[in-house]
């Protein structure tokens, strides 16, 4: 079973009211790339270089466009910024995930997952997560704005877009961090363990309604994009019926999510919650 606290019950509960249908149900790829968004961009956050509800860049040195391998004096959302500290903070700057520390995001999703129904031949090559979305990542697709290229089949694509996924429950995660925090250095990576831990609790839940080998790509894949991939900053979507944001001579846009339904009973969720009969 996946370790839990309070705070990463409360959120994985959130994103389950925040996807279920009238009836209850939950797709279990929307779920993952939803707990997966946050979890890239408390990794951009962890790294202290730039501000993700500003979009303002703290560290201008250690930012760059990996096909011009430059520094970058701006940033708009949703642009693919590369950052040497993201990887720490993702797996440890390494790439075979048994030689991973236990205080990275994919550090923390081998330990869990594997006492929560997932085995070691279901994780994904991390090296390969990581060439491929620079390989793949194509900023002239208008299409792809928001989104992560994924290797997963079409069927297990999710509907939800990540990046405003993040940018919808900024405000949730950092409410719920805050509680987290104990005084202590660390305390910067309050958001970084409580996005980490509900990943694997999201997993933990989709494991009976999805191949765990196509959760887990999902969930690598969309959380090294979002980890490098610029957030929408807070106050972009003033307006929550017009959810458009110009960038130069350029609009970009997402529909506003409706609101979670009622929360059903216990019994009741239990029985609907991913497609279970």
């Amino acid at each position: 079973m996946v370790q839990s606290w309070p705070e990463s019950v409360a959120l994985h509960d959130a994103i389950i009211d925040r996807l279920a249908s009238p009836e209850g149900r939950v797709r279990a790829e929307d779920a993952i790339s939803t707990a997966a968004a946050l979890c890239g961009e408390s990794c951009i956050d962890a790294t202290g270089e730039v501000d993700v509800k500003t979009l303002t860049i703290l560290d201008p040195s250690k930012l760059f466009m990996a096909e011009r391998q430059r520094t970058l004096p701006t940033i708009h959302p949703g642009q693919y910024v590369f950052s040497a500290a993201v990887n720490v903070f993702l797996s440890g700057d390494v790439a075979e995930l048994d030689a991973m520390p236990p205080k990275c995001v994919f550090g923390v999703l081998r330990d869990q997952l594997r006492g929560a129904g997932y085995a070691r031949a279901d994780f994904p090559e991390v090296a390969k997560i990581f060439s491929r979305l620079a390989r793949t990542i194509d900023p002239t697709n208008p299409v792809m704005w928001g989104r992560v290229p994924l290797s997963v089949p079409k069927e297990n694509r999710p509907s939800i877009m990540p990046l405003q996924a993040a940018y919808e429950l900024r405000g949730l995660v950092e409410t719920l961090a805050a509680k987290m925090h104990t005084g202590k250095a660390e305390d910067r990576f309050a958001r970084l363990a409580l996005c980490a831990y509900t990943l694997a609790k999201v997993l933990e839940s989709v494991r009976d309604a999805i191949d765990p080998k196509v959760a887990l790509t999902l969930a690598f894949e969309t959380t090294n994009g979002m980890a490098k991939m610029a957030p929408v900053p807070d106050g972009a979507f003033d307006d929550a019926e017009d959810h458009r944001y110009s960038i130069g001579k350029g609009i970009i846009a997402f529909a506003p999510s409706p609101a979670p339904p009622p929360r059903p009973t216990l019994l009741a969720r239990l029985a609907r919650l991913f497609g279970a009969a």
